[in-house]
């Protein structure tokens, strides 16, 4: 793991918004514009989720410092929760003739730009395979078959938590580098790890 904070912290200072530039700034948001919530992949497989899955025993700030929020098995039932409680649609809000899906990671607008899948191992309930979570219709959609974690683990900078976590969650920005992911440019996108966060479900 890099330890190296420095650089982030240099980037975040000079690209986080003030006052100041929020006032000078002549950016606007072109609503009639904005896109589809969720991102489709045509013609794939795809898994429904259990909508019947364990809930978290503690609060969130209880939960701080703990390794696992559930204590059992890892299984398609735990992903499921695992993925409703950080990514999962919690509420439709309706505002003069739009609807709003509030996920359970807030995002600016409501646009959600960041998209998450999902690198597993055979689990009780999933083959194992890299999958794309659509909290649309609460499933997966399967992209490739097999257990690719070790080729993760390499691109992660020999990452073992990798290797030895069940299944790990890649977070991905579709708006900000306008990725249009399919089938085909899966491994590229994987191996070339560009993503903003890799993390190991254990």
């Amino acid at each position: 793991m890099n330890n190296e904070t420095s650089y982030a912290y240099d980037y975040h200072d000079k690209t986080k918004h003030s006052e100041i530039s929020i006032n000078l700034s002549r950016h606007y948001l072109d609503w009639n514009s904005k896109p589809f919530p969720f991102k489709i992949y045509d013609g794939l497989p795809s898994i429904a989720f259990p909508t019947k899955f364990p809930r978290p025993t503690k609060g969130a700030l209880n939960s701080l410092g703990h390794s696992s929020l559930y204590a059992r098995k890892f299984d398609i039932e735990t992903l499921a929760g695992l993925l409703y409680f950080s990514a999962g649609i919690t509420r439709v809000l309706r505002v003069g003739g739009e609807v709003y899906y509030m996920r359970a990671a807030s995002a600016t607008g409501a646009l959600y730009p960041i998209e998450i899948y999902v690198v597993s191992q055979d689990t009780p309930g999933l083959a194992a395979g890299v999958y794309h979570f659509c909290p649309g219709d609460f499933s997966l959609t399967k992209l490739r078959s097999g257990d690719h974690r070790s080729s993760l683990a390499d691109a992660a900078g020999d990452c073992s938590s990798i290797l030895h976590s069940p299944a790990t969650r890649i977070y991905l920005n579709r708006l900000e580098k306008r990725l249009e992911v399919s089938s085909a440019l899966l491994s590229s996108l994987v191996l070339g790890f560009r993503c903003y966060c890799c993390q190991p479900i254990s």
